[in-house]
């Protein structure tokens, strides 16, 4: 399994005078797992996760190459036609820019994925982050996507999300609204 994102940001705050306004391109982030286990009911995938410091802005990156395990399983629900998976996954910096600061956290997230129709689908994600160059410090957010498959493996989708606590750390928010395209790649 490979998947590879290439966010576009468009940051800004008009609620809070002083704050800095950003937009382009965000860090480009790799996926690269292999499926140790897998049947028609539960799959678990082991691998590596890695990001690149290709944002266009200072604010829309950690200026860092990142890399990790990452370890995701995944169960269908067939009471709710659904699918839920949990991922944990760690990164540390590995290079970049000297006077930018050092990364390493862990990431743990819950989501159930439905499908509706052959083009439609929602995900709702919970995501718990510790940021360990910040002494442990602790922050949530809650997602809820929806999607539609407009052509082959393109689909279109809009994800607004809320911070639950900790929205100080970087990766966490007080809301966010996120819509952009998703290639869906064959699995090797």
């Amino acid at each position: 399994m490979l998947r590879v994102d290439t966010p576009l940001h468009r940051w800004l705050d008009p609620n809070r005078p002083g704050v800095a306004s950003a937009q382009g391109l965000g860090n480009l982030s790799a996926i690269l797992g292999w499926r140790a286990y897998n049947t028609p009911e539960y799959a678990l995938l082991i691998g590596a996760a890695s990001s690149f410091p290709t944002a266009s802005d200072d604010l829309l990156g950690s200026g860092k190459y990142t890399v990790g395990p990452i370890v995701a399983t995944g169960r269908f629900l067939p009471q709710w036609e659904s699918f839920l998976f949990g991922v944990f996954q760690h990164s540390v910096s590995a290079g970049g820019d000297p006077s930018r600061a050092d990364v390493s956290f862990t990431q743990a997230s819950l989501q159930i994925n439905t499908i509706w129709t052959d083009r439609w689908w929602t995900t709702a994600q919970g995501a718990w982050q510790v940021n360990w160059e910040r002494k442990g410090k602790s922050s949530m957010v809650f997602e809820i996507e929806l999607g539609r498959n407009v052509v082959g493996r393109w689909g279109l989708f809009a994800r607004p999300g809320v911070g639950i606590w900790g929205n100080d750390l970087a990766g966490a928010y007080e809301w966010n609204v996120e819509v952009g395209t998703r290639f869906m790649f064959q699995s090797f």
